[in-house]
């Protein structure tokens, strides 16, 4: 009588398996242009496989690139304009005339004319000359302007002719040249001014205007309710100054949909960058090139159901899996780490070592016996 140990051995045959497998598909449609690989390549992780033809593609990313970089650019101005629910002028004048009040709606997709403004800073003067000495002043000549009441000269920039004659008292045949002047301060429209143009003098004086005269615009995209005016006829505002007060509702209402639009066009942008990534087909492991089965001219047509088809298959190879069919009286005493001696009819007097890595529970029945599928991975593979 000995003392030992009982050995249990359960054997299975079959065939091995790669650790893992993946078919590379593709997402998108359109001309394969790149495919720099073979079958038998070895790939590692990432490296690109196959390229498609991504123009349109490209082009609707930057479209979505554009749109998302508009929609940040007014969100932040807007943001800017929206501070603590105050909305600012966006211009330079004197305001000459108010035409919001309380409880307006203003803003919105063409914007509300919410004031006039009178800009002085330029000056306009129409002054007339003898029609043919008019004739010899080009478009954007520098005058001298000399102010009646001062003598003052100051210099002036000629914007428009009239090609029509007209006839001053007297009979005197003249044709009036628009000129431009900047206000040194204290121009007024009362002012009056005579030019000159080398040798050539306005046959007469004219009166001062201001150049710039405009309707200001709530520019908002949306709109909002007016709670407070902020500014009076005859102040003078510039850029930034304070022009009303929105209701805290409104305030919060335009806030949140400018968020929303953000976001939106956020989305879209970042939609349209991983589309175009999706032309640009990766190696999801590192392995074997199994088969090649796409080339650089064909096309990939996702319409009439080729979206399934396979471009090509990998095999990671670094490990070898093995599946074993145990019957149910056995499947209790096999559990994951054991170890497992592989054998294989190419290599005969060979004996690999591997260890149990799965045992599953989910068995399969046929002719009164139910067996569950136990995965064996190799520890080494040699050839």
């Amino acid at each position: 009588v000995m003392r030992g140990d009982i050995k249990d051995q359960l054997t299975a045959s079959g065939s091995l398996e790669a650790g893992d497998t993946y078919t590379i598909t593709s997402l998108v449609e359109g001309e394969i242009v790149e495919a720099n690989f073979e079958e038998g390549d070895q790939v590692t992780d990432g490296q690109v496989l196959y390229r498609i033809e991504a123009s349109d593609a490209q082009r609707q990313l930057q479209s979505a690139e554009r749109d998302y970089e508009k929609t940040k650019s007014d969100y932040d101005r807007y943001l800017s304009q929206y501070e603590s629910g105050v909305y600012r002028s966006t211009q330079s004048g004197y305001v000459t005339d108010i035409t919001m009040k309380k409880g307006d709606y203003v803003g919105g997709q063409n914007g509300t004319v919410i004031a006039t403004l009178y800009n002085d800073s330029v000056m306009e003067l129409r002054l007339p000359f003898l029609s043919f000495e008019a004739d010899a002043i080009p478009i954007g000549a520098a005058l001298t302007v000399v102010i009646n009441d001062t003598g003052e000269q100051i210099p002036g920039q000629v914007t428009e002719k009239s090609d029509r004659e007209e006839a001053l008292t007297g009979g005197t045949l003249v044709k009036y040249v628009t000129l431009i002047v900047s206000n040194p301060g204290g121009l007024t429209e009362s002012d009056r001014a005579t030019a000159q143009y080398g040798d050539i003098y306005s046959a007469g004086d004219g009166a001062f205007s201001a150049y710039q005269t405009d309707n200001l615009k709530c520019d908002l995209p949306i709109s909002v309710e007016i709670d407070e005016i902020l500014v009076s006829e005859g102040q003078y505002v510039s850029s930034g100054t304070a022009l009303f007060s929105m209701t805290k509702e409104s305030y919060e209402d335009a806030v949140a949909q400018l968020e929303d639009e953000l976001t939106a066009a956020e989305d879209t942008y970042e939609q349209r960058q991983d589309t175009v990534s999706n032309y640009a087909i990766t190696a999801p492991i590192s392995g074997q090139v199994i088969s090649k089965n796409a080339k650089v001219g064909d096309n990939i047509d996702r319409t009439s159901g080729s979206a399934s088809t396979e471009l090509a298959v990998i095999y990671d190879l670094s490990e070898l899996t093995f599946e074993m069919s145990i019957d149910e009286l056995d499947i209790s005493n096999v559990k994951v780490g054991q170890e497992v001696e592989v054998t294989a009819d190419a290599f005969p007097g060979v004996t690999y070592r591997g260890q149990v890595t799965n045992v599953s529970l989910n068995g399969s029945y046929q002719s009164g016996v139910t067996t569950y599928p136990v995965v064996v991975t190799l520890e080494e593979t040699g050839d």
